[in-house]
């Protein structure tokens, strides 16, 4: 069985929540949440990568 891997991130939102999420491809999802094809971020912008 091959191992995936992942990237693990965090994301301090305007409002002092804290998003974590993971993903394969941190620069596409890094975009996609700056681009506000996140709902949960999108309303929370900007959001600063810890």
């Amino acid at each position: 069985m091959e191992q995936q891997q992942f990237y693990v991130y965090t994301l301090k939102c305007r409002d002092g929540k804290y998003y974590i999420g993971r993903t394969k491809n941190l620069e596409d999802r890094l975009s996609r949440h700056r681009a506000k094809q996140v709902s949960y971020t999108a309303p929370r912008l900007p959001a600063h990568c810890r």
